[in-house]
């Protein structure tokens, strides 16, 4: 819902892997929320199609997906989740320091499912937060690699995507850098079942709320090299969607596909009129597989025509436009049962 060595700084892609207790908790008292019936509530939704229909005008600082694609991800997974999961994961997330922000003006009934949806911002939450270190797109030494919960305060920015390469014109290209999101994503899966701290798999969850959906976008999966780009186009941030000085790209159209709004309620109320995943999807758990998907989406759907070799710029069409919505409406939907998945046998 994973930029550069330049422009990844803007998103990350910016715009962009003690013992264990079983607590005896009641379950949270969780509800679902009312579609919107009132006039304000109405006006929001009728605001949010604004984005999309302007995403082209302006890249802004977008994060993949964006805070609204994340949060729409999330909310599909809330809904698979087991009552024993739900239970575990709400009191995982009241120790992230965000937590309080994140429930602000909810119901108690609602707050577990409001938490559980904005959580899958965090990872780019901290992008801007004073007492974070922005510690570079590339990974470096052993920190790189560190699972020690909220006291580590690096971004980790190079977390969010695994560039996996390819050249329609036979420029040479080269791997991505270790970690990505594939190897956090295991490791964080894998220490959310483990007897590590509440601590850090508190800070896992929402790391890995993020990450999954991150891995479902096709541009956070690959890096295209060209002739006139031959160190990669860093997941379609160096493809221009308009003339200099203009600033939009693909990368940052595609993370707008959900639109740009920030209001929980708006995205969990969204996230009900996405379709149900297609059958069997949820069933593989290979985070290796769900990135090669993403990859192969990227080759076959993202970079098509009007989008040409190099980079532009190029004008999106309506054509383009449709396909890509329908495109990242099914990913979110894979993404949040998967995600689903993840989180209730990790935490069975």
């Amino acid at each position: 819902m994973a930029l550069s060595q330049g422009a990844r700084l803007v998103h990350a892609y910016s715009a962009t892997r003690p013992e264990v207790r079983v607590l005896s908790v009641q379950p949270p008292i969780v509800t679902d929320f009312a579609k919107p019936n009132t006039f304000l509530e109405s006006a929001m939704k009728a605001k949010a199609i604004l984005p999309f229909a302007f995403c082209l005008l302006s890249a802004g600082d977008a994060s993949a997906w964006n805070l609204r694609g994340h949060m729409e991800i999330a909310a599909i997974a809330w809904d698979q989740l087991t009552p024993r999961a739900k239970a575990r994961v709400s009191q995982l997330l009241r120790l992230n320091p965000d937590y309080d922000h994140w429930v602000e003006g909810f119901s108690s009934r609602e707050k577990s499912k409001a938490a559980f949806t904005r959580a899958a911002g965090w990872a780019d939450d901290i992008k801007k937060k004073d007492d974070y270190t922005d510690d570079g797109e590339k990974p470096s030494g052993p920190d790189s690699a560190r699972n020690i919960g909220y006291r580590d305060k690096l971004m980790h920015r190079y977390w969010h995507y695994k560039d996996i390469p390819f050249s329609p014109d036979g420029t040479q290209t080269h791997d991505g850098p270790e970690p990505n999101a594939e190897t956090q994503i295991i490791t964080f899966r894998n220490a959310l079942a483990s007897e590590a701290s509440d601590d850090v798999r508190s800070y896992d969850l929402v790391w890995l709320l993020h990450l999954v959906g991150d891995v479902h976008q096709p541009l956070h999966a690959t890096s295209r090299f060209t002739q006139d780009l031959p160190d990669g186009d860093r997941g379609g941030n160096d493809v221009k969607l308009c003339e200099r000085p203009c600033r939009n790209e693909l990368h940052a159209f595609w993370d707008n596909l959900f639109g740009t709004g920030t209001s929980t309620r708006a995205a969990i109320n969204a996230a009900r009129k996405v379709d149900d995943a297609p059958a069997g999807s949820a069933a593989n758990e290979d985070v290796h597989a769900w990135i090669v998907e993403s990859f192969e989406l990227a080759k076959s759907d993202v970079y098509k025509p009007p989008i040409g070799v190099g980079g532009g710029p190029f004008t999106i069409t309506d054509t383009y436009k449709r396909k890509a919505k329908a495109v990242a409406n099914e990913r979110a939907a894979i993404a949040g049962a998967r995600l689903a998945k993840l989180l209730n046998n990790a935490l069975q």
